[in-house]
């Protein structure tokens, strides 16, 4: 399967490495085209007193001819959306184009273009010819065929003008071209494969870098997932022990600082073992989320409520103005709880038997509150559960 996926992504770079290569020759196509018309009106306008004009009338009309068409051939591929559809298409055009190019070239080393008697001729036009042929590996490079067709059709005819030619003392011309042609072969295939593995590499990473930013992200929910795992019950994803613990000492460190009040409400359903045993843990579970459901619609969205294992749970309320409010909301928490449930067509009666200890009249910090508050919450369990209970001192205060 491994094996199946890394083909698969090896068969998708290398399209697109092909698509790249042919969107790039088209894009810069134009200045070779441009090159290439400068060029032959050079020669067009050197030689047009020099040799029959019939024969480089029609030389010239063929070079812009080809040329105008192979412009066109640009303008057609670079208005298509979709160049992928059809590249080996657009690739053999474009070849095609370059070798018709490079047999207009390849004419101006005929007989008609040289003449044996005028020696600056035949340099100025060779000259030419080197330049136009050096000066199109590089753009014809992307397509490597292109650009091997462009200079053999460019320099063999050359060639074969000094072979058949009397005159011994162009030999060394002869093996020089020979030369310069296996050398601009050779250069088209370097230039091709730099270019195809620049692309190579820029594609591949691409792909690692969306690979990593991927794989951050995976890592950034993974964290996030455990971190919520570390600091929340994974059934009801309110606060477990170790966040309540931090988040009480940060409370009560606020308190302190503000010279305000803080309440912690400590809860213990009332029948809720009976009920889990009688109707299953699913059952249990569900009764766990209701409650701290009606829990939550009771309290303001900075109130902190946590479950601390089975069924206790606690809520923390800052800045609390009077007595009478945290009895109002304590009563209100437990008419919450205490309405009737219905589960799997079972209803289930549970209520709450909550502690309160208030910060700082019954103590300074999280252990001594928890304390207090425990022994509140066990006062209303051995009184009947379904109330709430300040400590002595709150009540020996209130009076």
């Amino acid at each position: 399967m491994d094996q199946d996926i890394g083909i698969s992504d090896q068969t998708s770079l290398n399209k697109k490495v092909a698509t790249a290569l042919i969107i790039n020759i088209y894009q810069q196509a134009k200045l070779g085209l441009i090159a290439s018309l400068l060029c032959a009106s050079i020669i067009f306008y050197y030689l047009v007193n020099a040799i029959d004009n019939t024969v480089l009338f029609s030389w010239y009309f063929s070079v812009v001819f080809i040329l105008f068409m192979r412009w066109v051939l640009v303008k057609v591929f670079m208005k298509f959306t979709i160049k992928e559809k059809n590249l080996n298409l657009w690739k053999e055009l474009f070849t095609v184009g370059a070798l018709l190019s490079g047999l207009t070239w390849g004419a101006t080393g005929s007989s008609w273009f040289l003449s044996e008697s005028n020696t600056t001729q035949q340099v100025m036009i060779i000259v030419i010819l080197a330049g136009v042929s050096s000066g199109a590996v590089p753009i014809l490079a992307p397509i490597r065929n292109a650009a091997i067709a462009f200079s053999l059709a460019a320099i063999v005819p050359l060639i074969f003008h000094f072979i058949f030619m009397e005159d011994h003392k162009y030999n060394v011309f002869t093996l020089s071209l020979i030369i310069y042609l296996v050398y601009l072969i050779i250069l088209s295939c370097k230039i091709h494969t730099i270019i195809k593995n620049s692309f190579k590499l820029q594609f591949e990473n691409q792909a690692l870098i969306r690979s990593l930013s991927k794989a951050k992200g995976e890592l950034e929910v993974t964290n996030q997932k455990l971190q919520l795992a570390a600091t929340h019950d994974p059934l009801t994803r309110i606060a477990n022990r170790s966040l309540f613990e931090h988040d009480f000492k940060k409370a009560i460190e606020r308190a302190e600082r503000d010279k305000k009040f803080l309440a912690l409400f400590y809860f213990d359903l009332d029948h809720f073992k009976e009920a889990n045993d009688l109707y299953g843990h699913n059952a249990g579970d569900q009764i766990l989320l209701t409650t701290v459901d009606r829990i939550k619609s009771i309290l303001r969205d900075e109130d902190i409520v946590s479950r601390l294992g089975g069924d206790e749970l606690t809520v923390i309320i800052e800045d609390i103005r009077d007595i009478e409010s945290v009895s109002d909301i304590a009563e209100r928490l437990c008419e919450a709880v205490a309405r009737p449930l219905v589960i799997e067509d079972n209803h289930i009666l549970v209520s709450a038997s909550i502690g309160i200890s208030i910060f700082p009249v019954d103590g300074l910090d999280m252990e001594s509150l928890l304390k207090v508050a425990d022994r509140a919450m066990y006062y209303v369990k051995e009184h009947g559960g379904n109330n709430f209970h300040f400590n002595i001192q709150l009540e020996q205060q209130k009076t």
